[in-house]
């Protein structure tokens, strides 16, 4: 046994006829006796696209248009570069002062103990006091 559909039946298309043809609150779920939806109004969406019309462009508003829509992406563009530009100029400037204030001259052992010193320096910062337990408490 198969299934038969009648799209004319479905719920779904019986409210989309009915709130297309005004109906609303509970009789938007009316059908027709036979259960058949007897008239449909086919739904216009391309009027809903332009609420007014597009006046005619002359020569100049038909250049002038795409070259300010163009010149505005570049503006916007533009300044999130100038934006990246500050952070990269920053970050340039602070590798050439590590540059300069770099020990072109030490030996690895004294590299190690510098790096050794750092690691203890910032482990203290995060160190836990220790708690100390009595035993008369």
């Amino acid at each position: 046994m198969s299934i038969a559909l009648t799209s004319a039946k479905l719920l779904s298309r019986v409210i989309r006829a009915n709130a297309s043809n005004g109906l609303s609150g509970k009789n938007i779920l009316s059908q027709s006796p036979t259960g058949a939806i007897t008239s449909i109004k086919p739904r216009v969406i391309a009027g809903l696209t332009r609420l007014r019309p597009e006046p005619a462009l002359g020569f100049f508003e038909k250049i002038w248009n795409p070259v300010k829509a163009l010149a505005g992406f570049v503006f916007g563009a533009l300044k999130v570069v100038a934006f990246s530009a500050t952070k990269i100029w920053g970050w340039v400037v602070n590798a050439i002062t590590a540059l300069k204030a770099f020990n072109w001259n030490a030996t690895d052992k004294q590299l190690t103990d510098s790096l050794e010193a750092q690691n203890v320096a910032l482990a203290s910062v995060w160190e836990v006091p220790s708690v100390s337990h009595s035993a008369g408490s």
